[in-house]
Parts: structure tokens; C-alpha cells; sequence
């Protein structure tokens, strides 16, 4: 069922180490601050939960969504959106497309970029090339770890 839809993960941080560490390549990624118009994502934006133990599940309304009834469509997404509390450090948002495909982020919605730690010359100059076309300024960050207290800054 999951193929019929495409799924964005967001975060609400940008300077989380163990994020930048597995989903960033070990601190040479890069992360990209978004602003999203409210009304374009309020249908589909959510918030992911993150608990102690599974919720219960309606498997009648899951396969009553399955077989066409798009009013049970939030059985399935709402099961999407959760995690255990193990994760509660992502502060995670998911957005979700009914069809399979990638969310296109509009050029004014990019409001910052963030370099990893370790993102190298190369990747970083790629990056600046391909965000070069893109009208209007937003702030370029460089994470750096912060010696004293091993936090992330920029």
C-alpha cells in the first residue's frame, strides 16, 4: 500500500548529531531549511508520534481502505506516523503525496542550508552550483562541533 504514496521526512532541528551522523553520512551532508505555505501542506503534513507502546488498530476500517473507502485513508497514515519513544529526538514531520513520486520544493521555500562537519570541497561546490539558480538569498551555514560541549553550531 505504501507504494501508492510517496512520503517526505522533515525534522524541526538542524543541529542534532546523531542525525546528521546516520542520515547525513556521517556529517558530510548537507541539510536544507524550508519554509512550507500552511495551506499547501495542511492536508498532508503530520506530525509524528512517538510512543511507549503501539496504538490499537482497526483492521476492518484498514481494509475497508484498502478496497477504495478513501475516508478510512487516515487508518493508514496515521499508522505511518508512528515511532517509538526510542526516536522522540527527531522531532519528525512527515509529508505525503497520494501518488508515487517525489514532493517538489518550490524555490522560495528554501530559506537556509546547512554544510555537515565533514562535507567536503567538492560536495559543497556542486551544491552552490545547483542552488546558484535559484533566485533570491538565504543564509549558507558551516556546522562546526562545538569543543566544549560537543554540540553541533553554526
Amino acid at each position: 500500500m505504501a507504494k501508492k504514496f510517496a512520503f517526505c521526512s522533515l525534522s524541526t532541528k538542524c543541529d542534532d548529531v546523531v542525525m546528521w551522523s546516520h542520515y547525513a553520512n556521517s556529517h558530510k551532508g548537507i541539510v536544507l531549511g524550508i519554509e512550507f505555505n500552511e495551506s499547501e501542506v495542511q492536508d498532508s503534513l503530520q506530525k509524528v508520534e512517538y510512543l511507549n507502546q503501539l496504538p490499537d488498530w482497526n483492521v476492518e476500517e484498514f481494509f475497508r481502505f484498502i478496497n477504495g473507502e478513501e475516508e478510512f485513508q487516515h487508518i493508514f497514515l496515521n499508522d505511518l506516523s508512528v515511532k517509538s519513544k526510542h526516536w522522540a529526538n527527531e522531532s519528525e514531520y512527515r509529508i505525503w503525496l497520494k501518488n508515487p513520486g517525489y514532493w517538489v520544493i518550490k524555490e522560495d521555500q528554501i530559506k537556509e542550508l546547512y554544510f555537515g562537519v565533514n562535507c567536503d570541497l567538492a560536495t559543497k561546490k556542486v551544491v552552490l552550483e545547483i542552488l546558484n539558480f535559484l533566485p533570491g538569498y538565504f543564509p549558507i551555514y558551516q556546522m562546526e562541533i562545538n569543543k566544549n560541549t560537543l554540540d553541533l553550531t553554526w
